[in-house]
């Protein structure tokens, strides 16, 4: 019968431990990055934003955000009822300034800090069906389907401060929780609910990723497979150990 030495079975026994959880800890971490990389983000926005709706009638000026304009840490967008097919943005933190690709320096550039302050009609248009990135008069820049930006309801991405009120949807998103804070209060306040946040259930999460990404299912089923393994090991390290329990049952061992 095949025989290993008890400080060989240790050796082995530790190895194993430490490789199990390794491939355990790698795992999932990989399975929450696909769970969130899987999440369902309008705009592409981090998974901190929050959506709001309006249903009540009448439209709610954007005066009450004027105060808010020296914050630096705040992406905020609308549309909808009352905006046409217009888009406001406000995004002071550059969010989608890094991952636009029709932007031609020395031709045409994203909002700045100026166009909030002083509510200049600075616009950008948006191309459906084309991906021209030619600059077109009396636009900053253009959006195309390739753009995180883009939405097949918007013709034009305009500065928020130069609109005169918020369409009935806005979503806000920030690298602070305290300002979305404070920008979720401001909206409440003016009659806007929480519609949905980027907070996914580990449950949904799972269901998305395990029925909709094989090599993802393959990565998280890995760990069982060890776990069988450690089990099989476990039992035929027992059975050779069998005799030598029982001796030491024998002479007072426990």
């Amino acid at each position: 019968m095949f025989k290993i030495n008890l400080r060989k079975q240790q050796w082995m026994c530790s190895f194993a431990s430490l490789l199990i959880l390794y491939v355990v800890i790698v795992s999932v971490n990989y399975g929450l990055a696909r769970i969130v990389a899987r999440g369902d983000y309008p705009f592409a926005l981090s998974p901190q934003f929050r959506e709001y709706h309006r249903a009540a009638d009448g439209h709610v000026s954007i005066d009450f955000l004027k105060d808010m304009r020296a914050n630096t840490d705040i992406t905020l967008l609308t549309k909808g009822e009352g905006l046409g097919s217009t888009m406001g943005i406000w995004d002071p933190r550059m969010y989608f300034g890094n991952t636009l690709y029709s932007v031609l320096y020395g031709t045409t550039r994203y909002f700045s800090m100026e166009d909030y302050d002083k509510a200049t009609d600075a616009k950008a248009i948006v191309l459906h069906d084309t991906y021209d990135d030619a600059p077109y008069p009396g636009y900053i820049f253009t959006i195309t389907e390739m753009s995180n930006l883009y939405a097949p309801d918007v013709n034009e991405v305009q500065n928020l401060f130069s609109l005169q009120h918020l369409g009935e949807s806005v979503w806000i998103d920030a690298d602070d929780e305290k300002n979305l804070a404070q920008a979720e209060a401001a909206l409440l306040r003016q009659g806007y609910s929480l519609i949905r946040d980027g907070r996914i259930s580990l449950l949904r999460g799972l269901q998305k990723t395990l029925f909709h990404d094989a090599y993802s299912t393959l990565v998280l089923f890995i760990p069982f497979g060890m776990y069988l393994i450690w089990a099989f090991a476990s039992f035929a390290l027992f059975s050779l150990n069998q005799k030598k329990l029982a001796l030491s049952r024998v002479f007072g061992g426990q």
